[in-house]
């Protein structure tokens, strides 16, 4: 297999090449911060001078890790210059440059894989073959939170330079923490309609939404909650299910514990995660599979187009007050 080339050295750019070369995967790379380049460098990937560049190598496939505002005009080249793609999520910042992407990736038979790396978490994964096996009956309501405050989700670095503070380069909470929606869709099956409460509350400086309280209502008659926010100082990220005959709750640290309908509780097994990058070498060895032929996305980039509708249509809510169908 040819090189893979990463774009934007940042700190999932580097795990990323970090995982590619673990992989025994060629890996070009670059990024307009030479200080975040010659940090790639150091491990182990070839430096090329920008993208254009990059394509003419004519890289098997791309990893787009810019801010979401840049990952259109930078997948989109890459994918007319023959190259698979891998973009971080989410897929762009507004529906059209993401419908495009998704149109330009099925017209020339081009892979368009999002980074949505909780689907390879073993405690979702147990949640969801229980749910597809009907263990406890069917679903009735999710109940999903993720929390951090931001300055902690990269102490090194000021978080007021991140994308995350700006709307207009794809910030705010709600798109940055859209894993939340990609799983539940993954778990509940679509939604019909949202409601969302969201706005700016804590002292931090950004101009997007930090806190978020998102109500949907699935196809399938489930009620869904999803709380997610950049301000409290716990790292929080959980998911309860309440089902007919029993509740499963999974917790990212801890893993999926189930209650039966007689009360009885136990830990389902091996749905923990030792080492956290385990999910972002298993996400990259799948795509490396993608590219091979020998496996289909598990996150698509039309499922990530689902993802960014509702998102939106949750922000559109939090500004009118309105209950959106969806």
């Amino acid at each position: 297999m040819t090189d893979f080339v990463v774009v934007g050295c940042g700190s999932i750019g580097r795990r990323h090449i970090r995982n590619l070369i673990s992989l025994k995967v060629g890996v070009l790379a670059t990024d307009v911060d030479r200080g975040r380049l010659q940090e790639a460098i150091r491990l182990g990937a070839t430096p090329v001078r920008d993208l254009e560049e990059a394509i003419k190598s004519r890289p098997a496939a791309g990893i787009v890790c810019t801010p979401p505002h840049l990952h259109a005009e930078v997948a989109l080249p890459l994918l007319a210059g023959g190259a698979d793609v891998f973009v971080e999520k989410p897929i762009a910042h507004e529906l059209p440059d993401a419908r495009g992407l998704v149109e330009y990736a099925t017209r020339h038979h081009k892979i368009l894989y999002v980074g949505y790396n909780l689907r390879f978490h073993p405690g979702l994964q147990r949640l969801s073959e229980f749910l597809t096996q009907s263990k406890f009956g069917r679903p009735l309501s999710f109940k999903i939170e993720f929390g951090q405050y931001l300055p902690d989700w990269r102490p090194s670095e000021d978080y007021r330079r991140g994308y995350n503070t700006r709307r207009a380069e794809g910030g705010g909470i709600i798109l940055d923490a859209s894993h939340e929606i990609d799983y539940l869709l993954w778990l509940a099956g679509e939604v019909e309609s949202v409601h969302c409460e969201a706005a700016h509350v804590s002292g931090l400086e950004m101009d997007a939404e930090d806190v978020a309280a998102i109500t949907l209502r699935t196809r399938q008659g489930a009620i869904a909650e999803i709380h997610v926010d950049c301000v409290q100082r716990r790292y929080t990220r959980s998911c309860k299910v309440i089902c007919e005959s029993g509740t499963m709750l999974w917790d990212f640290k801890r893993g999926l514990t189930c209650v039966g309908p007689d009360g009885s509780e136990y830990v389902a097994e091996g749905t923990t995660v030792e080492d956290i990058n385990r999910m972002y070498l298993d996400e990259m060895s799948h795509f490396v599979a993608c590219v091979g032929g020998d496996a289909s996305p598990v996150a698509a980039g039309i499922d990530a187009v689902r993802v960014l509708e509702i998102a939106l249509a949750a922000r559109t809510s939090a500004a009118t007050g309105e209950r959106i169908s969806v």
